[in-house]
């Protein structure tokens, strides 16, 4: 099974239903893949949420959205490959 793990400009996108990431992640969805995020971005999400001006519109629709989604636990061993890939990066870019 495929797995897609929305970060935080995603997972922003597809419950604002902007630039067709929610589209595409119900297709995937229907394909069989799973959909979700993880723990640390639900937190950078609601925390967003809350720090708006349009807060209390906002926040039941974000709650309602994550609940449609995988949440994925955030441990050190995800962590370090998380730190690798970001060091990858950082390092493909700087080649530019």
């Amino acid at each position: 099974m495929r797995r897609y793990l929305l970060d935080s400009n995603a997972l922003n996108l597809f419950i604002y239903r902007r630039l067709g990431v929610h589209e595409r992640a119900i297709e995937m969805k229907r394909a069989g893949a799973a959909i979700g995020t993880a723990i640390p971005i639900v937190g950078e999400l609601i925390g967003g949420t809350l720090a708006s001006a349009s807060w209390e519109t906002n926040l039941p629709i974000v709650e309602r959205k994550i609940q449609t989604l995988r949440i994925w636990p955030f441990d050190l061993p995800a962590a370090r490959e998380y730190a690798r890939l970001y060091a990858d990066m950082g390092t493909v870019l700087a080649l530019r």
